[in-house]
């Protein structure tokens, strides 16, 4: 287990073999996603109950096939575990009004709770703006009490040669702000980017680049979920690297599925690029992006941003047996029932 504190949160990420030693017991709010990733399924095995839950359903199906078999499942596990559940059906590039349903849902059932949330969010294929939006928009407001997140490492297509460079999004990447984690502007200092790496790394080398990063520091994972996806990182974003001259004392080395010990190596390394106009960009693994959110949240000086794909692309990707829990409290919250 790792634990850490900073300020009035705390945060702890644990590691299980199977989803149901990790999960368990009632929350207020349920939140999941359907998805042709059948990570998706993992949860709806695990013994838990809600007041309420939402699934969020994208109209982007991709050939329909596991989608189809995917949502019925997900359905059910959500009407069997809550009292009361709430189905989204947007376009995955409807970013703003998906965010504003998901938040109405979290203000209803703080509303509905009358205290501080205790709340579930499967993250395995939740998109990160959403993620992290409803980590800054849930602390702050004090809305949410805890959030328990769920997470099982993906195992993921080999790369090809016919498709070196779009293993889950086509088209390019255009950079938005996440709701809440605007940070604060300094428009007359140096762009400072630090990135989290993934397997995408042509498109992060865009991205970067068309922002017009002055000075970039890098979050590896290292761990890595599998050994050679360390060497896969570092081949895909070896242009990133080489345009931008990254130094040893440029990389942060976090572990690939840990969301706690990546917040508390940021938070450790912060001084690095706050005296700079500072931005995350979260291109590497979801944990990784949840302890950007964090760090971001509690600075309030560091902008994040979401690289929105022109669209995702169907990818079979399977649960690799590896899963998390990451547990965030807020300490100055009344407890809600577990």
């Amino acid at each position: 287990m790792t634990e850490y504190r900073r300020a009035w949160l705390y945060g702890a990420s644990e590691q299980g073999d199977t989803p149901s030693e990790l999960i368990d017991g009632h929350y207020d709010l349920l939140m999941t996603t359907a998805s042709w990733d059948s990570r998706c399924l993992c949860l709806l095995g695990c013994d838990v109950t809600a007041d309420s839950a939402v699934g969020v359903f994208f109209s982007n199906r991709g050939e329909g096939a596991l989608r189809d078999s995917h949502d019925p499942k997900i359905e059910e596990f959500l009407a069997r575990a809550a009292e009361k559940s709430t189905s989204i059906r947007r376009g995955s590039d409807e970013l703003e009004d998906l965010w504003a349903d998901l938040w109405k849902a979290v203000e209803d059932a703080a509303g509905a709770a009358g205290r501080p949330l205790r709340v579930l969010l499967d993250l395995s294929t939740c998109p990160r703006y959403f993620a992290m939006a409803l980590i800054a928009g849930g602390f702050r407001s004090h809305l949410v009490g805890e959030l328990v997140v769920f997470y099982a490492d993906g195992k993921y297509p080999a790369r090809t040669e016919d498709d070196p460079h779009e293993p889950f999004t086509y088209g390019r990447w255009d950079t938005v702000p996440v709701p809440l984690l605007e940070g604060q502007a300094n428009p007359g200092l140096p762009r400072h980017y630090v990135v989290s790496l993934g397997f995408e790394g042509s498109k992060t080398v865009r991205a970067v680049s068309s922002e017009g990063a002055d000075n970039v520091t890098v979050v590896f994972p290292r761990p890595g979920v599998a050994a050679e996806y360390e060497e896969r990182t570092m081949q895909e974003n070896r242009i990133l690297l080489a345009d931008f001259g990254i130094a040893e004392d440029d990389v942060i080395f976090a572990p690939a599925g840990d969301a706690v010990a990546t917040w508390r190596a940021l938070t450790e390394h912060r001084a690095r690029w706050t005296s700079d106009d500072a931005f995350y960009l979260p291109a590497g693994t979801k944990p990784h992006a949840v302890a950007m959110a964090l760090d971001a949240m509690l600075g309030g000086d560091v902008s994040v941003m979401y690289a929105k794909p022109a669209t995702h692309k169907e990818t079979a990707i399977e649960p690799l047996g590896h899963y998390w829990r990451f547990t965030i409290r807020d300490l100055t919250a009344v407890r809600s029932r577990s």
